[in-house]
C-alpha cells in the first residue's frame, strides 16, 4: 500500500480472479471521505438514527419561528388598539385622570403581551411541559394580571 501525491491510497491489486479492484483514474473521484461506522447493538444490528426531528433550535424550524414572530407582532398591534380603547374609556366615561388612565391601559397592554408570548412561545417549542418555561410565564401573567386590576381601579377612584 502506497500514498499517492493527490491523497489517494494506492492499492496493489490481488493476484485471484474473485477480487477486481480497477486502478483509481487521473482527476477528480466524487468518493466521500472516510466515515464513522454506523452503531449496533450488541448482537450485531445497526442502529439507525432517527431522522424524524426537525433540525432548528430545540426541533422548532426556522418557519415556526417566523410565524411565532408574526403572531406575536400582530397580536401588539391588536393589545396597543385595545390600550387605546381602554384609556379613552376610563378618561371620558369614568372620569379618570389621564396619567392614572394611561397607566392603567398600559398594565392591560403588559398583561395582553405577557398572555400571547407565553402561548406563542408554548405552542411554538412545545414548552407546556418543561417546568422552567411554565413557571416564570405564569407567575409573569399573574402580576401583570393584579397589576392591571390595580391600575384599573385606582384609575377609577382618581378624579371625580
Amino acid at each position: 500500500m502506497t500514498f499517492s501525491t493527490d491523497g489517494f491510497i494506492q492499492v496493489a491489486q490481488s493476484s485471484s480472479p474473485d477480487v477486481n479492484i480497477p486502478p483509481p483514474t487521473s482527476g477528480t473521484q466524487s468518493t466521500p471521505g472516510p466515515s464513522t461506522p454506523a452503531p449496533t447493538d450488541g448482537q450485531g444490528t445497526t442502529i439507525m438514527p432517527d431522522e424524524t426531528v426537525p433540525a432548528g433550535i430545540a426541533g422548532v424550524s426556522n418557519t415556526d419561528i417566523v410565524i411565532g414572530v408574526a403572531i406575536i407582532v400582530v397580536a401588539a398591534l391588536i393589545a396597543f388598539f385595545i390600550r387605546g380603547a381602554v384609556r379613552s374609556h376610563l378618561i371620558t366615561a369614568r372620569k379618570a385622570g389621564i396619567s392614572s388612565a394611561g397607566n392603567a391601559g398600559w398594565a392591560l397592554f403588559a398583561f395582553l403581551m405577557s398572555i400571547v408570548i407565553t402561548a406563542a412561545f408554548g405552542f411554538i417549542g412545545q414548552l407546556w411541559t418543561v417546568l422552567p418555561f411554565v413557571i416564570p410565564m405564569g407567575v409573569l401573567d399573574v402580576v401583570t394580571l393584579i397589576l392591571f386590576v390595580i391600575l384599573f381601579r385606582s384609575a377609577n377612584r382618581g378624579r371625580r
